[in-house]
């Protein structure tokens, strides 16, 4: 790979790289360690303040108010901005409206309910990507005033699925895309496939679930409440579905994942079936988190030109890091960069997506 621009302007790109990450691991340790630490209490200790959510964000991740860069930073990704979600809109969203259950065990697992804390914040949407500012990730973070439940499925403290207002939200285009016949890889609790039934310009869903126990929690204890002749069910592996199959489908929508770091592996093995699958519309849960994380991927390539890697460097395939840098390596290596517009057509999600079906 030649890189004839500047070396000034691939560290912009690699920068803002390092400073997404940066940003997301400040969320996740919020996420993971504190999540509670934001609530009426601590909102009315900061309530004299112009941004009293922000305020006792910082404080649960023992963050000195006064810490310039850190102030300078939260303006730039909007960390220091975190919305109010309309309650009644979620409420009222078919799933939570018509599907109820009452909290029991199912076997091994737990099917119930959890719930949000007022004013506990938690990421309710798909990153928003700047292309024009070198790629900057903006994550969505908010709120509600009251308690908002929602259902899930535990199995002793690990959920297992969950339908909270990321899900809704992340859902809810592709919901309002699909038409005719959809197959669905993977079920979880079904919120996808019963949007999806509610729209009369589907015909037939068909879902595609590789555990036996989570068909039999969902035909058990759910499928009777969607109150559809839409929905089949498949006891198989996607991939191995994918790979075999025979009836036509107008969309396919990809939910096998829980995020986009054990997404990314199944994005790029589900990707290769839009080639043999030319007439249907492949839809993937998060595709925008995927693809910046595959951004991140192809800009560590960038970085490891400048410090001189070769192809000798790519050989270990021994995980997926190293395989997938391999690929992109090899990918890559024949191509030549002459100008901000040419990597930023490479950075692109349309790009990104075309690039992984090479991978």
């Amino acid at each position: 790979m030649k890189i004839n621009v500047k070396n000034t302007l691939i560290e912009k790109y690699l920068s803002q790289k390092e400073l997404n990450i940066l940003i997301a691991n400040i969320y996740n340790s919020y996420l993971e360690e504190c999540p509670l630490e934001i609530n009426e209490n601590s909102i009315k200790e900061f309530s004299k303040t112009n941004n009293p959510i922000y305020y006792a964000f910082l404080k649960a991740l023992d963050i000195d108010y006064d810490d310039y860069e850190f102030s300078r930073l939260a303006k730039e990704y909007h960390v220091n901005e975190f919305k109010e979600l309309p309650l009644e809109e979620y409420k009222n969203n078919p799933y939570y409206k018509n599907i109820h259950i009452e909290e029991h065990k199912y076997k091994k697992r737990t099917l119930g309910y959890s719930s949000y804390a007022p004013y506990q914040c938690f990421l309710y949407d798909e990153l928003d990507i700047n292309p024009k500012d070198f790629y900057k990730e903006i994550s969505k973070f908010g709120y509600f005033k009251e308690e908002f439940k929602y259902l899930e499925v535990k199995e002793g403290d690990t959920t297992w699925m969950s339908i909270t207002p990321h899900e809704i939200n992340t859902m809810k285009e592709d919901i309002k895309k699909v038409k005719g016949n959809v197959l669905v890889l993977g079920l979880g609790l079904g919120y996808f496939p019963y949007m999806a039934s509610l729209n009369n310009e589907v015909n037939k869903i068909v879902i595609i679930e590789k555990d036996k126990n989570i068909i039999e929690l969902f035909k058990d204890e759910l499928l009777s409440k969607f109150n559809t002749n839409k929905i089949e069910i498949i006891h198989s592996d996607a991939l191995v579905y994918l790979k075999n199959i025979k009836e036509h489908f107008d969309y396919v929508y990809c939910d096998l994942y829980h995020n986009a770091n054990d997404g990314l592996p199944l994005y790029l093995k589900v990707n290769k079936f839009e080639a043999k699958l030319k007439s249907t519309t492949f839809l993937y849960w998060i595709e925008e988190s995927i693809l910046a994380l595959l951004r991140r991927y192809v800009l560590t390539i960038f970085e490891e030109n400048l410090n001189g890697y070769t192809f000798k460097d790519y050989l270990d395939r021994s995980n997926f890091d190293n395989a997938l840098l391999s690929d992109l390596f090899n990918y890559l290596r024949d191509k030549n960069f002459t100008s901000r517009e040419e990597i930023e057509s490479l950075l692109s999600s349309k790009n990104l997506k075309n690039l992984a079906k090479s991978l």
